[in-house]
């Protein structure tokens, strides 16, 4: 199985994984403030990382993100 490992470099994914697992997200305009992205640039990746399953909707503004580090295969 491949498993995409260039996510570890984006700032976007690392923050919502280490900061908001599982708990609720802010806008994008304060993820876009915090990583220094603009906020069409945080919905763009973040659009990104749920199509491709790695940021799950677990209800309401919470998700779960696949943590890379965890994986088997590592």
């Amino acid at each position: 199985m491949y498993v995409n490992y260039s996510y570890l470099r984006d700032r976007l994914y690392l923050v919502l994984l280490y900061r908001y697992n599982e708990k609720k997200l802010p806008s994008f305009s304060a993820l876009a403030e915090e990583c220094g992205f603009s906020r069409q640039t945080v919905a763009k990746r973040f659009k990104m990382l749920e199509d491709e399953e790695i940021a799950v909707p677990i209800g309401g503004r919470k998700y779960t993100f696949v943590d890379f580090l965890e994986e088997e295969d590592i």
